[in-house]
């Protein structure tokens, strides 16, 4: 290998000789790739098949176009077992790792009424593209498949392209299952990128593309994108040894031909502060090189794009690899981790000498999908964060709005847009606040059976006052909740037949209080009759939206990961909706959008229910009558 003295000018001209490798210098097949994209969205299948039997030699039709179970299951028979329990393993690992890349929707309250939030949704539909030919990549298909299921992602298709033989590799079959792929087309090069992104007759079109190839791949993804999201336009492979006088030359030279044998346009380079390392590193290259199955593409890869770099200093060793930006980076040094601590560029590291790159590539955990030529100043690895998106949530109280309205028309008008906030302006103006309502909204009832002896006072104005005994203690923390949220006020007492459960219990108090809520109401002129609230509780998000309709529904959404609350069975909280919005003649939707402890889901819901609620029967001076196009509800 050569051996060059770390400078300004060689650095720079190290860096210019990289770049050339980019898929921006392949200008000549870009037009054969838009033929091919054109092509396949005007005519789908019809065209794939024709480029499938002309790149690929393979006569596909619609009936042996998509791998079988049958397929999948003979794949795993052509295996070694062990090595099936292997790609198990990796998957594994790859599993655990991803899982602590996971992020969860947050929401911040604030007294005013103001919530401000992030909601991570998985994308729905991901389409991952698996290189074939004569090669097989088992590796590839994990990486990219495993984080998707980690993330959410309900559907993964998998393209890739199937021999003269119609069969597609059965290692890559495998790991594709292993992985949770849902369907796998045996179609490949760019034309595969296009049915991804625009749909077939066949295959679905997808949200987003991922999964390395060829250069027709890579620019068949550079011009979909916009359509669909992708992960990267991946270059040729690199890694960069950032070693001292400590490292083992044989290693470093082994683990510099590991990238080398990938192809004739791979860079392998080698920083060092040491001289003597420096040589003895070249002869140890110059040694595997006569006796390695690839020699040829690792000589071409070498004399292109091989380096040893002899640095003045570790700074000025660790300052040039921070622009370099390598794909992978090893770092073999007396102490790696403090060297590490000053890497601001890189794709993977990989710190001391047992820690080499086919580690990272094959059975570690963290994604080999990495950011190639540079473009790890900028971008990461593969990760969780590639398979979701996110949502920005706003909620203003009318507190809240009243507040900052006039800063809001401020921007406005700043901005030539006068009329912009108009929206909030007839919110302020035309709402009416509790203090403004002249009706004292209140219904008392009693209800006696064999099970229960129930008596209840509701006031829909009142201020969140509440005396409430059900015993059933954590129903009345709920029912507490529901009453100091929507601001009514709420008196219960209940003698019920706790010595056989509480069913009878909450069952019936909703029935009671549905029929408060619809006496209280009353006629239903001037109310809103419509309300919603997304509402946050610690780890747990609960939507619930009502409508005064006179027609009970209810849509409950949500199941609790422990079956008892204290004394309070879990699965009575339907129940207690479904009585609720029966006699109160109401649709209610109850959707739990995330959580993990019981408790919090369950007072999210109540506390949800009493805002949908207070907004529903608070009135709009907008509403002359009831708000319905048949005159009464």
């Amino acid at each position: 290998m050569r051996i060059v003295k770390l400078s300004t000018d060689t650095r720079q001209d190290l860096l210019e000789n990289l770049l050339k490798r980019s898929t921006n210098d392949y200008g000549d097949y870009e037009k054969v790739v838009a033929d091919i994209i054109g092509n396949v969205k005007e005519r789908r299948e019809e065209a794939i098949f024709e480029y499938s039997l002309k790149f690929d030699k393979c006569a596909l039709t619609r009936e042996n176009f998509k791998v079988t179970r049958e397929e999948i299951d003979a794949a795993y028979q052509k295996l070694d077992a062990h090595f099936v329990q292997v790609m198990r393993d990796s998957a594994a690992n790859i599993r655990a790792y991803h899982e602590r890349q996971k992020r969860n929707s947050w929401f911040d309250a604030r007294e005013d009424g103001t919530i401000l939030g992030q909601k991570i949704t998985p994308m729905q539909n991901v389409g991952v593209y698996v290189p074939g030919g004569k090669a097989a990549y088992p590796s590839t298909t994990l990486m990219n498949v495993v984080p998707a299921r980690v993330a959410g992602v309900p559907n993964i298709v998998m393209t890739t392209p199937a021999g003269a033989d119609g069969s597609v590799n059965p290692a890559t079959l495998v790991a594709a299952d292993i992985a949770g792929v849902d369907t796998i087309y045996k179609v490949g090069g760019a034309q595969a990128i296009a049915a991804l992104a625009y749909g077939t007759e066949m295959i679905p079109k997808v949200d987003k593309i991922v999964g390395p190839g060829n250069i027709f791949v890579a620019l068949a993804k550079r011009a979909v994108y916009g359509h669909v999201s992708i992960d990267s336009i991946a270059g040729p492979s690199e890694i960069l040894v950032l070693a001292d006088e400590s490292a083992n030359p044989r290693y470093v030279a082994a683990d510099l031909l590991s990238q080398a044998e990938h192809d004739e346009l791979a860079s392998a380079i080698l920083i060092t502060t040491s001289d003597e390392l420096a040589r003895k590193v070249s002869d140890e290259v110059d040694g595997f090189v006569k006796i390695l199955e690839r020699r040829e593409i690792i000589q071409r890869s070498l004399d292109n794009y091989g380096y040893i770099l002899v640095a003045p200093d570790m700074d000025t060793a660790i300052d040039a690899a921070n622009e370099i930006a390598s794909e992978h980076l090893e770092i073999l040094t007396r102490n790696p981790f403090d060297t590490m601590t000053r890497i601001r560029n890189a794709g993977a590291i990989f710190l001391g000498e047992y820690s080499s790159e086919p580690l990272g590539d094959y059975y570690a955990g963290p994604n080999h999908v990495l950011p190639t030529n540079g473009t790890a100043k900028f971008f990461s690895p593969l990760n969780v964060d590639d398979y979701v998106k996110k949502s920005s949530v706003i909620a203003y109280s009318r507190e809240a709005l009243e507040k900052v309205h006039e800063d809001i028309e401020l921007f406005a008008r700043k901005e030539g847009l006068p009329r912009m906030p108009i929206r909030s302006m007839c919110v302020l103006k035309i709402g009416q606040t509790r203090k403004d309502r002249i009706m004292d909204r209140i219904a008392e009832m009693k209800r006696v059976t064999k099970e229960t002896n129930i008596m209840m006072k509701l006031s829909l104005d009142g201020s969140g006052k509440a005396s409430i005994d059900t015993g059933i203690r954590f129903f009345d923390h709920m029912l507490e909740g529901f009453s100091r949220h929507g601001f009514f006020d709420l008196d219960i007492k209940v003698t019920g037949d706790l010595e056989v459960d509480g069913h009878h219990t909450v069952e019936d108090t909703g029935i009671v209080l549905g029929g408060a809520i619809r006496e209280a109401v009353g006629d239903k002129k001037g109310i809103k009759r419509y309300g919603y609230f997304i509402l946050p509780m610690d780890d747990a998000l609960a939507l619930c939206a009502v409508d005064l309709c006179g027609r009970p529904y209810l849509q409950f959404d949500c199941s609790f990961p422990n079956d008892m609350v204290g004394s309070f069975d879990t699965s009575l909280v339907r129940e207690f909706f479904y009585a609720v919005s029966y006699s109160a003649g109401m649709n209610i939707h109850i959707r739990m959008l995330s959580g993990g402890n019981s408790h919090h889901m369950i007072e999210a819901v109540f506390k949800a229910f009493a805002k949908a609620l207070d907004e529903a029967v608070s009135m709009d001076g907008r509403i002359e009558d009831v708000l319905s196009t048949k005159g009464s509800l």
